[in-house]
């Protein structure tokens, strides 16, 4: 809880799809787009975004109520968080 992350995603992205019918399709996408799909992709493989910034103690902040990010401090806050592991 409150615990957030910097992701690193590609800014575009060609995915290679199915429909309900079982044809094959392209998408590109890019920006905002190519994010949701990468993030949602994840998703269906069993991945989310904690799993993705472990090993990399920058990554992690708190949202103050004025919409700002406050870096935590990864050994005090992070490293030994049972509800994160």
């Amino acid at each position: 809880p409150d615990v957030y992350g910097k992701v690193s995603r590609y800014s575009k992205v060609r995915i290679r799809a199915q429909d309900i019918d079982g044809r094959f399709f392209r998408v590109t996408a890019e920006g905002f787009l190519a994010r949701v799909f990468q993030h949602e992709i994840d998703h269906t493989n069993g991945i989310v975004f904690i799993d993705r910034i472990k090993d990399d103690p920058d990554t992690f902040f708190r949202l103050r109520e004025d919409g700002h990010l406050d870096k935590l401090n990864y050994e005090k806050d992070i490293r030994d968080n049972s509800i994160l592991w």
